[in-house]
């Protein structure tokens, strides 16, 4: 089975902070993120930024949102899509944001978090529970908000590759600040023709064994942004996001008829 998603996203918003770039938390882009207020706060949140996410070797957002307590990784329908429940509510209670922006599927409202990479994320916040308004309806049992990266430094490079069994990575963010104003590029692919499968596994009618059928996947994902920031505590940002996304759905191979 073959699964392709394009996703492309336009933004216009406000808010911008020039940080020091060894705060990786600083260094996460401003427009996206809600801050909560006031005397009495219930919001149970939980952030993963990228030193948490590359240190486990978390190369999707699905797997990296599994390093947080309270969130169980799923795989949602016969197409077999990545999927996390937080405290038991699915994605259509909890929904998926990139710096702020919803993302749905028409058919369904499912968002398959296998097909989005960590490489261009600074970090990952988690509202669990009862959240902001600002997040807007359906955010019954919480919020999930991918935040991309923001440069601090005049220039800022980072070009990353590597090999994975069957296939591999390739990434790179590269961006800038010049006064008031700055820019931000990221492109990357992650591409695996198979996944091994144990020696100890036993053959069966539809797998024999060696690389698991069926099991391929081919991410590939470009965003950018420019903003301007006229004071400390204004901005303006202008960002474009593409994501295309392609995976096999290996074939059953137990014995329950």
């Amino acid at each position: 089975m073959k699964k392709t998603l394009l996703f492309i996203c336009l933004s216009l918003s406000i808010s911008f902070s020039i940080q020091a770039q060894t705060d990786t938390a600083r260094r996460s882009f401003q427009l996206g993120e809600v801050i909560i207020k006031g005397a009495l706060d219930t919001t149970k949140s939980n952030t993963l930024n990228s030193s948490q996410i590359g240190r486990f070797n978390r190369l999707d957002v699905s797997r990296a949102l599994n390093l947080l307590p309270g969130i169980t990784l799923s795989a949602v329908g016969p197409r077999n899509e990545s999927g996390v429940n937080v405290r038991g509510f699915d994605l259509r209670q909890v929904p998926i944001y990139l710096d702020g922006m919803p993302l749905y599927v028409p058919y369904d409202g499912y968002v398959d978090l296998g097909r989005y990479t960590t490489f261009n994320l600074a970090s990952i916040q988690v509202a669990k529970g009862y959240s902001s308004v600002l997040y807007g309806p359906n955010a019954v049992g919480g919020a999930i908000n991918l935040v991309t990266r923001q440069p601090t430094n005049p220039f800022e490079a980072n070009v990353v590759a590597g090999w994975l069994s069957g296939g591999y990575r390739l990434n790179t963010n590269l961006g800038g600040q010049s006064g008031k104003f700055y820019h931000q590029l990221s492109a990357s692919q992650l591409k695996q023709n198979w996944y091994p499968l144990s020696e100890d596994f036993q053959a069966t009618t539809t797998e024999d064994g060696g690389h698991r059928g069926n099991s391929y996947r081919n991410d590939i994902g470009v965003s950018g942004k420019i903003g301007f920031t006229p004071t400390a505590n204004q901005g303006y940002a202008i960002g474009y996001s593409y994501q295309r996304g392609k995976k096999g759905n290996p074939i059953y191979t137990g014995s329950d008829t």
